[in-house]
């Protein structure tokens, strides 16, 4: 697995984590798993681009945090 981190906001309890991780397998991501204590999702980049992803989350009412630091 080619693991790839994304954060996200708005995840208030495990239900919500469970949420995400369903409507991810839904779509055929088997390897994607969402952890709420670190509020992140980890997922095989081989199964799936990272703004895809990314839409699925936003898709739910959750946002993702940009962990690329602007310079």
């Amino acid at each position: 697995m080619n693991k790839e981190t994304i954060k996200i906001d708005g995840m208030s309890c495990v239900n919500c984590a469970a949420g995400i991780e369903k409507k991810l397998s839904r779509k055929g991501l088997i390897n994607s798993k969402v952890n709420f204590s670190t509020s992140e999702v980890i997922y095989d980049k081989n199964e799936i681009d990272q703004d895809t992803i990314k839409t699925y989350i936003t898709e739910l009412g959750y946002e993702i945090i940009d962990t690329k630091k602007k310079k």
